[in-house]
């Protein structure tokens, strides 16, 4: 990944703020309000069922990805990944290389 992708199915705030290079917001991600995402970063990654199969491109990583949300005012810290389907809520601060997804 070279440079920042948005999903054409994502809604990032306009006072969201992308640093740096290598973002990809997947699927129906939401960004909130003065958000601050510090690339490399991936928000919506898809769960280990939707990979199986072989290797995506980012786009289709994004149209199988159901998207995360993320609150405003959030600091998304570089290498962070965010699995599709967690929620996090406003004032949340991720420190580098976080890993959050959910367990079914």
């Amino acid at each position: 990944m070279l440079a920042t992708y948005v999903s054409s199915k994502a809604s990032v705030s306009p006072s969201a703020t992308i640093m740096g290079a290598n973002v990809a917001i997947l699927g129906r991600s939401v960004i909130g309000d003065d958000t601050v995402v510090v690339g490399p970063a991936v928000i919506g990654f898809p769960s280990r069922k939707k990979l199986l199969g072989g290797s995506r491109d980012l786009e289709d990583l994004s149209s199988v990805s159901a998207g995360a949300r993320v609150g405003s005012k959030c600091v998304i810290r570089s290498f962070a990944t965010i699995y599709e389907d967690v929620v996090l809520g406003s004032g949340v601060e991720l420190g580098h290389y976080v890993l959050i997804r959910l367990t079914r």
